[in-house]
Formats: C-alpha cells, structure tokens, sequence
C-alpha cells in the first residue's frame, strides 16, 4: 500500500465566485511524478464548500494500492450585490426607523440587509396659542447605502389663549383714588368679553373673538379740599391674537 500524505493535490484555481449551490473543484493529484486517477486510486470529499468561505478544503483519499489523504484549502467569495432601492419604514411614535434592501441576483448570498436606528428629535418651531408646534425626527444610518431620513410633523399642540389682566393708565392728580368705568368696545362683538373693575383692572375672559380692539373707560376723581371733581375717558387698545 503506498500512502498519500506525501501526493501533491493541486487546483487550477485556489479562488471560486459563490453560486449558493456546492463547490467541488477538481483537482489533480501527483505521486512522484503519477498522476493518479479519481474512483481508482483515490476518491474526493470536500468541506465548507457552499457559503462563502476562506476555509473551503478538498480532500483525496486512497482507494486500492493506496492508503492515507492528502487535502488543499480554496476560497469561496462572494458577488457584488445589485441592490434594490432601500425601502423605509418609520415606527408609529416615530421612534425609530428600518432601512431594507434586497440584492437583485439569484444566487445572491446575502439577499437581505435591513438597518434598524433610534431617531433624535428636536423642536423646530414652538407652539404658538393658535397653531401647533412641529418636531423634526432624524435617523442616521451606519450603511452607506441607506440614507438619513427626516421628518417633520406638528405634534405639539397650540397652547391657547392665556390672557392676563391689564391696568387702565391713569394721569389725573386727585386728592382721592379715581374709579374706573366701561363706556364702550368697538367693535362691540367684545364687550361681552372685556370688563373694568373700579379699580381699572381690565379683564378679557376666554372664547373672544380675535381682533383688535378699542376700550373707552372712564376714569373720575371727585372733589376734596384742594382739588375739583374731574373725569377723563381713557382709550386702551387690545389685540386678541
């Protein structure tokens, strides 16, 4: 029996492009200068030869006059990928997104690439007391193929009138604090909503009308020692936004 540890098995390629199916490259197998022959004097077997692989090995093993095996590594690498339009999909609370392509060959060995990132929200416009304020999300992807998104939505809401009480001015000298009193609103659609307390407190309940507006209030001082009764009508203008 002769042993074959000491054969040569060489392939006409070390290198092979990846088909999705086995690998089984044949190669030839020498003994001091014999070519030996496949099924008589040796039989082939082959490992990590379907994914792509660094490692992939044949291996020739005797048969009838011989004994023992010889083995070579090859590699199997894979195609580029024709890739699809990246598709993406942005979670319901806008959390995060998912960037998917899929590789357009049939015997692609990675058909799929899917990146799942967490977005970064910042404000962009506030909310003003009649319209809604917007948040831009943005997601930054690791794979190049995938590129940022963003999206900008209004999802703060309007924080609504907060109207506050104002003071009527007041230049009179009097020897007596003056009182104040409503004459008038124009338009007058405000004056159920505009009201002047004695003491010039202008209030604007909620639910008036946007506009401007003209409040004509009397301010009277009465008499005292050193001082005549005397009254003046003070304008304040209001604007509802």
């Amino acid at each position: 029996m002769v042993d074959l540890s000491s054969a040569n098995l060489t392939l006409s390629e070390t290198s092979y492009l990846y088909t999705s199916g086995p690998i089984k490259p044949k190669p030839v197998v020498t003994l001091n200068g014999i070519t030996l022959i496949e099924r008589i004097d040796y039989t082939l077997s082959y490992r990590n030869n379907v994914d792509v692989s660094e490692n992939a090995v044949v291996t020739a093993t005797g048969i009838g006059n011989f004994t023992g095996s010889v083995s070579a590594n090859f590699t199997i690498y894979p195609h580029d990928h024709v890739w699809t339009d990246p598709e993406y999909s942005w979670n319901t609370d806008l959390s995060a997104v998912t960037a998917t392509h899929t590789c357009q060959l049939e015997n692609c060995n990675v058909k799929t690439e899917t990146e799942t990132v967490p977005t970064v929200s910042k404000v962009t416009k506030a909310a003003t007391c009649t319209t809604k304020g917007q948040t831009t999300y943005t997601a930054t992807f690791e794979n190049t193929a995938f590129v940022n998104q963003t999206k900008t939505v209004s999802n703060i809401p309007a924080t609504g009138h907060n109207y506050k009480d104002v003071l009527v001015p007041a230049t009179m000298k009097s020897g007596t604090k003056p009182t104040y009193a409503k004459t008038s609103v124009t338009p007058s659609k405000g004056s159920s909503y505009i009201t002047v307390s004695k003491t010039g407190k202008v209030t604007v309940k909620k639910g008036i009308p946007k506009g401007s507006y003209t409040v004509k209030v009397k301010v009277t001082a009465k008499a005292t020692t050193n001082y005549k009764t005397k009254t003046e009508t003070k304008n304040l203008k209001i604007v509802v936004k």
